[in-house]
């Protein structure tokens, strides 16, 4: 098994990557070459998890704050690598590879593992952040297809997120990715399940244009919504249940 570790020197994306407020998004640019593998923008990407660390994001009687939190993290980390290359799987590294990348400021860790890489991508993940938990999940990369100008590709994530104040949120994500090549940039859209281990269900949708909606239920019942975009963030509205 090879090991690639990465220290604080080389983590150049840590004032790079997009910061992400508590609930919200906020996409960078196309900051990068798109000379680093898969695996490299992955890692680096779930190492920025200011949407998970934000203070006020961790209430203590109430999940429903984490859930979007957790939601912004994995389209902001999805959106973060798909800027970056228009190549995907492009130098990926070979099944049983493994990386660790820590954060020089936050002291956050990631490990990351390729489990295959024929026919598909698929690669194990699990992030330390400290005082604040962990996320532990597979990501896969479907494969390409070309639809006119761009180059399409499902990316589907399973994970789950373990606070320290005791929540536990587990989340499934199916997006399809359009990388625009020559015009720049990405774009994506498509669909995210949240849940707790108190009986809330959150239903995202993400649109073609970047609006996001949904719905948040407890035990059946609407007890709120979600809207937003890509760009300006996501934001919860509960209902009362008075």
């Amino acid at each position: 098994m090879n090991s690639t570790s990465v220290t604080g020197r080389q983590l150049t994306a840590a004032g790079l990557l997009a910061a992400v407020a508590c609930g919200g998004l906020i996409t960078t640019r196309k900051l990068f070459s798109g000379k680093h593998s898969t695996t490299e923008q992955l890692t680096e990407a779930l190492l920025n998890a200011s949407a998970l660390t934000t203070p006020g994001c961790i209430p203590e009687d109430e999940s429903f704050t984490l859930m979007s939190a957790c939601i912004s993290y994995i389209i902001a980390v999805t959106t973060q690598t798909s800027l970056r290359s228009t190549v995907v799987n492009a130098n990926a590294d070979f099944a049983g590879d493994s990386r660790n990348l820590s954060h020089p400021y936050t002291h956050a860790r990631v490990e990351m593992m390729t489990l295959s890489i024929d026919p598909e991508l698929k690669l194990a993940y699990t992030v330390h952040i400290p005082n604040i938990g962990e996320v532990r999940g597979t990501r896969n990369f479907g494969g390409k297809q070309l639809s006119g100008l761009s180059l399409m590709q499902v990316v589907r994530d399973f994970c789950q997120f373990n606070f320290k104040v005791g929540h536990s949120i587990q989340m499934e994500s199916d997006l399809l990715v359009a990388y625009l090549g020559r015009l720049g940039g990405s774009q994506l859209h498509g669909s995210l399940v949240v849940r707790d281990e108190s009986g809330n269900n959150a239903r995202l949708h993400i649109s073609s244009n970047g609006s996001l909606s949904g719905a948040l239920t407890a035990h059946s019942h609407v007890i709120g919504r979600f809207e937003g975009d890509t760009k300006n963030g996501l934001r919860l509205k509960k209902y009362s249940t008075k």
